[in-house]
């Protein structure tokens, strides 16, 4: 089990997001990770970034089934983690949370994820 202090700020974002990120925002910063209809199923409880099938849809904008996720176009979610921080600054949070105006669902959200199991 990985220790809370070890836990970093991190940022989630959707793909018409990324894909628009530019200069210090660093596109290359972001891993991609994939979610599916298959993640609707009743025994997905959720990962290390989303608690489990509400939140992962109300990050898409899509219903709780999640059956309009297919892992490419929409699905596709990415995340930085940043390893050399204890938090975002409010300006920081508040720029990353601007990003998701005029998107379906939220499609920006700050958690905190462990470095160490993505690196």
């Amino acid at each position: 089990m990985v220790k809370a202090s070890n836990r970093k700020p991190c940022v989630i974002v959707g793909r018409d997001i990324w894909k628009n990120l530019s200069g210090a925002e660093g596109k290359h910063y972001f891993f991609k990770r994939k979610y599916t209809d298959k993640n609707g199923i009743d025994t997905w409880k959720g990962d290390e970034f989303f608690s489990g099938n509400k939140e992962l849809a109300e990050f898409f904008g899509i219903e709780e089934d999640l059956k309009e996720l297919d892992g490419v176009k929409l699905g596709q979610v990415f995340i930085r983690i940043f390893g050399t921080k204890k938090a975002l600054t409010d300006q920081e949070e508040k720029l990353w949370i601007s990003k998701s105006e005029g998107h379906l669902g939220n499609q920006v959200k700050i958690t905190k994820a462990s470095p160490e199991r993505h690196f």
